[in-house]
C-alpha cells in the first residue's frame, strides 16, 4: 500500500509541482516526513527542492585584493624585499681572510728623511687590524729593505687563497723615469743614483699577478704613485642596487690602486701628524659611509675631494697594468 501511495505522489510530482503538498498532506496540512523526503529526492532529480538547501559556510579568501595591490598612479611603489637567494649571494661578501702588508719609511739611509710615513703606516695598520679584522705584516724604517719587501710578498703568496684579499700600503719616497715611463718605490736601502735596490712598478705588477688572492688593493702614498696604473674607466653612478653592485665586483678578481697623487710630487705633512692623504684615509676608514664598501667608493665618497681640497695633489683610483685584473674591486667589511 505504501509503495502505491508513494508511486501516486511521484506521478503527481511529474505532472506538476502544484499537486505536491496537497496530495501528500493530512487533514491538518502536515506532510508525512517520509513522504517529504521522497518529494525532496524527486525534486533533486528534477533540479528543484521544496525548501532551500543549507548554505555552505563562507571561507574568507586568502588571495590579495587586486585593487589593494594595484599601484597608485603618480606614486612609485616600494621595491620588493630581497629574495632568500639574493640574501644568500650577498652574504658571501667578505667571507675570505684579509691580509695587509704595511710599509712605512722615514729614516732613509741615503735619501732625505721623511717625517710622517711611519706614523701613517702604524695608524692605518691599527685600524685595519682592529676595525676590519686584517692580518697585519708591518715593515717600518730599517725593516723595509728591498729584500724584506720581496720576501714578505712571497710569504703572502704562499698563504693566500683564491677567496682572500690583500691590501698593500706603502708610505715613502717614490721616483719616476720619463724615458722609460716607469715609476719606482724606494726602500730604505735605496741609493739616489743606483736603481739596484729600487722596486719598479712592472716588478710589483708581476708579483701581484702571481698572487692567487681574489682581490689586491695597493694604497701608495708616495711621489709619482699614480703612474703604475692605467685608467680604470669605472663609474659607480647608476648602479641598480648597492647589493648587486657589491656582489658583482666581489665575484671578479681585482688588482687596483689608490694613489695619493698622479704623476706629481705629494706632501708629507698637512694632516695633524700625518700626510694629507693618510689623514683623509684614516678618517674615511674610521667613519665610512657604510659597513661594506669598495675601494672605488672609498675614493669617490671620501678621499678625492678631501685631499684635493687641502693640497695640490689629486688622488687617483686606477687598475694596475698587467696584473691580472678582471673587473672586480676590493671590498672592505667593517667589523666594528
Amino acid at each position: 500500500m505504501k509503495r502505491l501511495f508513494y508511486g501516486f505522489v511521484l506521478v503527481m510530482l511529474l505532472m506538476g509541482g502544484g499537486y505536491r503538498v496537497s496530495a501528500a498532506a493530512d487533514a491538518n496540512g502536515q506532510v508525512d516526513p517520509r513522504v517529504q523526503s521522497t518529494i525532496d529526492a524527486v525534486d533533486r532529480g528534477l533540479g528543484r527542492m521544496s525548501s532551500p538547501p543549507a548554505k555552505e559556510p563562507t571561507v574568507p579568501s586568502t588571495a590579495p585584493d587586486p585593487a589593494a595591490t594595484a599601484p597608485i598612479e603618480g606614486i612609485e611603489s616600494e621595491p620588493p624585499p630581497p629574495s632568500v637567494e639574493e640574501e644568500k649571494d650577498s652574504s658571501v661578501i667578505g667571507t675570505g681572510r684579509y691580509f695587509a702588508l704595511v710599509i712605512g719609511i722615514d729614516r732613509y739611509r741615503k735619501l732625505p728623511k721623511l717625517e710622517n710615513a711611519v706614523n701613517d703606516a702604524v695608524a692605518i695598520g691599527r685600524i685595519l687590524k682592529d676595525d676590519y679584522g686584517f692580518n697585519i705584516r708591518t715593515l717600518l724604517d730599517k725593516e723595509a729593505t728591498r729584500d724584506n719587501i720581496m720576501l714578505a710578498l712571497n710569504d703572502l703568496r704562499r698563504q693566500l687563497t683564491e677567496k682572500d684579499s690583500l691590501l698593500i700600503y706603502y708610505s715613502g719616497h717614490g721616483e719616476y723615469y720619463a724615458q722609460t715611463e716607469t715609476s719606482y718605490w724606494l726602500p730604505v736601502d735605496a741609493d739616489r743614483d743606483d736603481t739596484t735596490r729600487w722596486l719598479d712598478s712592472q716588478g710589483i705588477a708581476v708579483q701581484l699577478k702571481l698572487l692567487t688572492s681574489m682581490h689586491v688593493l695597493v694604497v701608495a702614498d708616495s711621489c709619482f704613485s699614480g703612474t703604475i696604473t692605467r685608467s680604470a674607466g669605472s663609474d659607480i653612478s647608476g648602479k641598480r642596487t648597492r647589493s648587486s653592485y657589491l656582489k658583482k665586483v666581489g665575484e671578479k678578481s681585482s688588482r687596483v690602486l689608490i694613489a695619493s697623487g698622479g704623476n706629481e710630487p705629494v706632501i708629507d705633512s698637512g694632516g695633524k701628524g700625518h700626510s694629507v692623504f693618510a689623514d683623509a684615509l684614516i678618517t674615511a676608514l674610521s667613519r665610512p659611509f657604510d659597513k661594506v664598501f669598495t675601494a672605488e667608493e672609498l675614493m669617490a665618497r671620501h678621499l678625492k675631494e678631501s685631499v684635493a681640497g687641502r693640497a695640490e695633489q689629486l688622488p687617483e683610483y686606477k687598475v694596475i697594468r698587467n696584473s691580472g685584473h678582471e673587473g672586480g674591486d676590493f671590498v672592505f667589511v667593517k667589523k666594528r
